[in-house]
């Protein structure tokens, strides 16, 4: 069969915010799905066709703009010729797939049933299968849209093979008995038993980035998205992690990892890695194998990621930088002892004060990630929250205000608790500064304290002296391992 797997747009029918990385899920998929002799493309809505159209990716804009933001993703949601939905159709004609595969977040719901609308109104007969974290918790809602024929919840490598067998015909198994799949019958829905987890990763092909079908030459950064680990053993209350995957963590083999990277090097040239596990150091036999084995057969890369502060030490961190790692981000949250306790983060701080100091001093750049708006916060602890931030030396702080999404612990108590109200509107759900969710802080005062604290942050960041704490690793590194991309970065920066 011909499959064609979609990311939708979001952050580029906003104008601001990241730039596109490879969809590592989607890239697992197509691997198996042409092991198993079906014809895959994979279409990342991210990707801007034109350079006057790519978002802006400055941090303080990001941060300033997002009402604005938001109301640009809703008009491009409500405007049949904006030419994002023309360039979709025009790919989806194309390709002429059997089936379609979208994978989403809550946030993109708008754009894949948009993207669902145009596949029906081409072909109806064209089955739609919508997975990624959203439908996983969510897939009644999802099934409410009448453009979705099937959900498959948790990892979708087993149960899409078995499916399409199914749709195609291969086999007479009843839709019943494929785990984690999600769909509706004369009956009604009918919601199948969560499948389990591929235990063996190293059994998986390599993603595959060759199915990639709007890549265009030149955007290399964009292959550079990888894993060494699937799942998160801990319990944060603001993530869905700990519930999509049990809490159950698998590693893949540093032989597997490194394969990976040569393949990527070899087919697109790019020595620029994002390690996008949960947390990355968790174990650290695997990564200093990888590290070392990097070292060993001189494979030069530029790399970054983000882990916890307790899983550090000094040893660990001087391999990571000698291999190529240059940037290193740690999930703070709150700088409230109350607070972390409430969210569950079971972190001491003086171990991230500890893990911060290790990292400025082996020379890494350091990251900080704080929250702001959780429903049972107070002034006062946003007031710890930012003493705290101003204590630790971190190179680099992010300041993100919290928005409820499915699969976390605290979403599903603000729905218990009424907080929030059923049924959600998912094509246009209030985000921060157009609603908050600290209940006991009004959104005047709320929007007050959070932009005293952004207003410092930027100041913090925009400091010659961290500037050049953040960018000297990077510059090191891409001049070891990346020269001919290093000089393409300072021109965009300068553009």
């Amino acid at each position: 069969m011909k499959i064609l797997l979609i990311r939708p747009p979001y952050t580029r029918l906003r104008k601001t915010g990241q730039a596109p990385f490879f969809p590592l899920g989607l890239g697992y998929l197509a691997s198996v799905l042409k092991k198993n002799n079906h014809s895959v493309g994979i279409y990342n809505g991210e990707i801007c066709k034109d350079k006057g159209e790519i978002p802006r990716i400055d941090k303080k804009n990001i941060f300033y703009s997002r009402s604005e933001a938001q109301k640009n993703y809703i008009e491009s949601l409500n405007d049949p010729n904006h030419p994002v939905w023309k360039e979709i159709s025009g790919y989806i004609k194309d390709f002429n797939p059997d089936v379609v595969g979208i994978s989403l977040l809550s946030v993109e719901v708008g754009s894949g049933y948009k993207i669902s609308r145009i596949v029906k109104d081409f072909n109806p007969e064209i089955k739609i299968i919508w997975g990624g974290i959203h439908p996983t918790f969510l897939p009644e809602d999802c099934l409410n849209f009448n453009e979705v024929d099937y959900v498959i919840r948790g990892e979708g490598e087993d149960a899409i093979i078995e499916l399409l067998k199914s749709i195609s015909g291969v086999t007479n198994k009843e839709l019943s008995s494929i785990k984690g799949l999600v769909y509706k019958d004369r009956e009604g829905l009918f919601i199948n038993e969560s499948g389990g987890f591929i235990n063996n990763l190293d059994s998986l092909p390599l993603p595959d980035r060759n199915s990639l079908i709007n890549y265009q030459k030149g955007q290399n950064d964009v292959m550079g998205s990888i894993i060494t680990s699937r799942g998160c053993p801990y319990r944060c209350a603001f993530c869905s992690s700990q519930e999509f995957w049990h809490r159950k963590v698998r590693n893949r083999s540093a032989e597997n990892v490194l394969q990976e990277i040569k393949t990527v090097i070899e087919d697109f040239g790019t020595r620029f890695f994002t390690f996008w596990d949960d947390s990355f150091s968790l174990n650290k036999s695997v990564i200093k194998e990888m590290c070392e084995s990097l070292l060993l057969q001189n494979i030069r890369i530029s790399w970054r990621t983000a882990t916890r502060a307790d899983l550090l030490d000094r040893e660990t961190l001087l391999l990571m930088k000698r291999s190529g790692c240059f940037q290193l981000e740690l999930g703070v949250e709150s700088g409230s002892k109350k607070m972390a306790k409430k969210i569950k983060k079971d972190l001491d701080l003086k171990a991230v004060s500890k893990s911060i100091k290790l990292i400025n001093n082996v020379g890494i750049a350091s990251g900080a990630f704080f929250m702001a708006g959780f429903p049972e916060e107070t002034v006062e602890d946003l007031d710890e929250t930012f003493d705290y931030m101003r204590k630790i030396n971190a190179t680099e702080i992010v300041l993100n205000v919290f928005d409820p999404m499915p699969g976390s612990e605290i979403f599903n108590d603000m729905i218990m608790t009424g907080q929030l109200k059923e049924p959600i509107d998912w094509l246009n759900f209030p985000l921060w500064p157009d609603t908050h969710y600290a209940k006991v802080i009004s959104p005047e005062v709320f929007n007050s304290k959070v932009n005293q604290i952004a207003d410092w942050i930027f100041t913090h960041n925009g400091k010659l002296s961290n500037r050049i704490k953040h960018l000297k690793p990077k510059f090191i590194s891409l001049i070891r391992s990346a020269p001919l991309l290093l000089i393409k970065k300072i021109l965009n920066f300068l553009s």
